[in-house]
């Protein structure tokens, strides 16, 4: 890579010079360009090429850390991203989009990290999804949706990790799953519904695994399955019943 540097000013012998730099790639065509103080600082505005000569990022320098405006371009000419640095760290909203030019993120930093909300979308437009961080970490409700842009799943979260209430849906909006986490993992009773809204099972959870009664139910709302976990392992005599309610097998377990 070539390289070509061009003196722009000395405002002092003792203090500084800021000087014009060009580099090339090795067809000639012009890959960066920017100042330079003192041989080695970059400030100013630096612009980076493909080697189509499209511009590949524009960008603000203050002795050698991002500060300030900064944009990026996919290799057709797109838009790819756009924000702003604060002391080489982004800062503010900063959006990025896919190469047909829609919105693919929105979000908020603060000192290098998410901090505030935050959107994803598909290539088509809609909304993937949608939540809350602080210092980088989700915290907050959490939603997510599928390609179509129907709700699938909202879930809490504090610094990072599910704690609370989390809901999946099947696409036709209707609960799929109901639960709660503590610290990551599941805790207390789950439910899960048939497509069509009905009870399915119930079972109850203790630091991320089974612990306690387990019922499953036909979509009529009989009893179809009962028995019991312990430490996520099937324990004691678990039932399953027939139509009218009979008992028609059993099985037991015992603890390991």
């Amino acid at each position: 890579m070539r390289k070509v540097i061009f003196i722009i000013s000395c405002l002092s012998i003792l203090s500084c010079k800021e000087e014009k730099q060009v580099d090339f790639y090795e067809n000639g065509a012009i890959k960066e360009e920017g100042y330079l103080v003192n041989d080695t600082l970059k400030n100013g505005l630096w612009v980076t090429y493909y080697e189509n000569q499209i511009i590949k990022d524009s960008s603000l320098w203050s002795n050698n850390k991002l500060n300030g405006k900064s944009v990026s371009y996919h290799n057709n000419g797109n838009k790819y991203g756009e924000g702003f640095y604060k002391e080489g760290l982004r800062d503010g909203l900063w959006e990025w989009y896919f190469e047909n030019g829609q919105l693919e993120e929105r979000s908020n930093w603060k000192s290098g990290n998410v901090d505030g909300f935050s959107e994803l979308y598909y290539k088509n437009g809609n909304i993937r999804s949608e939540g809350n961080y602080k210092e980088g970490y989700l915290d907050g409700i959490l939603r997510l949706y599928n390609e179509q842009g129907i709700l699938s799943e909202i879930t809490t979260y504090k610094l990072g990790k599910k704690e609370g209430k989390a809901t999946l849906f099947y696409p036709n909006g209707k609960k799929e799953i109901v639960g709660q986490f503590k610290n990551d993992l599941q805790s207390g009773t789950f439910k899960e519904f048939y497509k069509s809204g009905e009870l399915k099972s119930t079972t109850d959870w203790k630091n991320g695994l089974y612990e306690g009664e387990f019922k499953s139910y036909r979509k009529n709302g009989d009893l179809w399955l009962v028995g019991d976990y312990h430490a996520g392992q099937k324990i004691g005599t678990w039932k399953e019943y027939d139509a009218s309610g009979k008992i028609i097998d059993t099985e037991t377990y015992k603890e390991n």
